[in-house]
This record gives structure tokens, sequence and C-alpha cells, in this order.
């Protein structure tokens, strides 16, 4: 597993959407993955701008998803192009499931 998301970072630096990549966090009982990006293509457009790296976050989210077979919720708790000095995202189980915050089962 862990060898795994490794790789699967190292990848993201090959495609250039990121220029480094590092796992800081693997919890795959849990389901909870933390990960920071520096370089980001995302983060790089626009300086001062809040949170940006969507594509990245979802990349991550899917691929930890489809990792643990489980439905995760990606967020960007910080962002260089807001200006903190790297991306940081939480991979984590979702906290809410879809239809039941309707009132629906």
């Amino acid at each position: 597993g862990r060898e795994l998301a490794k790789f699967y970072l190292r990848v993201i630096e090959v495609l250039g959407w990121a220029s480094r990549a590092e796992l800081v966090e693997f919890d795959p009982e849990e389901g909870r993955v933390v990960v920071r990006t520096w370089g980001s293509f995302e983060a790089g457009m626009r300086l001062g701008s809040g949170f940006l790296c969507h594509f990245i976050r979802g990349e991550l989210t899917g691929f930890f998803s489809a990792m643990f077979k489980k439905g995760l919720y990606g967020t960007e708790v910080k962002c260089e192009g807001r200006g903190d000095p790297y991306c940081e995202f939480v991979i984590a189980p979702k906290p809410f499931e879809f239809g039941k915050e309707l009132g629906k089962e």
C-alpha cells in the first residue's frame, strides 16, 4: 500500500503536476492520507487567490478512494497559491453520505 502510494506521487512529479510530492501520513485502516506538494502547476497560476489545487485534490481523492475501496473526501488545507510554503491535502472518510443529507435513505 504505502509503496504504491509513493509510486503514484512520483507519477504526479513526472507528469509535471507538482515538482515534489510527499506522503506525510498513510493510514489504510482509517482511510486517511496526508500529502504535501511543492510547485503545483495550479498554485503557480495565481498567488493570493485562496485554495487553487482542485485537479490535484481530485486526483488524490480518486486514487486513494480506489486504493482503500472506500468513499473518501479530499480537502486542501494549505496552498502555495495563498502564500503557504506548500500545498497540503487531507484525504479521509466522507463526513456525509449522499442522499442522507437531504433526508433520503
